[in-house]
């Protein structure tokens, strides 16, 4: 995405840190809230708002990427700084709420894992570009990378939605 916003930014480099400082600013901005949020209201509802908070990034993401209008690359990244501020502090709280003391560490792992693999998918899907494209990518090979990233997010943000305080062990609890 840095890449694009600094052809799109025509060479600035300051036009890159400052959008990226936008979404810095809105994930702790957010992780406030969020934290708040998830000592007074269920988890799952804090889960949800991130989740809305990615839809607008998505769809700000796509239309920034279509019109190459820089300030829609600030509110997308300010979106998605939302969305990671209320999504994952929440999710990793009810995750961690939903596994007995004794299981943790095994649930803890696989999870670790799975993360590691979905790295090892991009970072595969990185190498193959590479491979084919070479070292030149023009707007038009970064555009496409970026609808097809931004694509793969619904599955996050539906996951997210469902997510429930049901099963949250410390629900009932002073």
């Amino acid at each position: 995405q840095q890449v694009l916003i600094y052809n799109v930014a025509n060479g600035s480099n300051t036009t890159v840190g400052l959008v990226s400082g936008a979404s810095g600013l809105a994930q702790a901005i957010a992780a406030l809230v969020a934290g708040y949020a998830g000592d007074v209201l269920e988890k799952s509802y804090v889960s949800r708002a991130g989740a809305i908070c990615g839809v607008l990034a998505a769809i700000t993401t796509i239309y920034a990427v279509y019109s190459r209008a820089i300030l829609l690359y600030y509110a997308s990244s300010a979106f998605w700084g939302f969305y990671c501020g209320f999504a994952y502090p929440a999710s990793e709280a009810l995750f961690a709420d939903s596994i007995s003391y004794g299981k943790r560490t095994a649930i803890y792992t696989k999870k670790y894992v799975v993360q590691i693999l979905c790295y090892l998918v991009g970072y595969a899907l990185n190498i193959g570009l590479f491979l084919k494209l070479g070292d030149e990518w023009g707007n038009s090979t970064l555009e496409m990378v970026m609808y097809i990233g931004v694509g793969i997010h619904p599955i996050a943000f539906i996951l997210l939605s469902l997510l429930s305080d049901k099963y949250n062990l410390k629900i009932g609890r002073a």
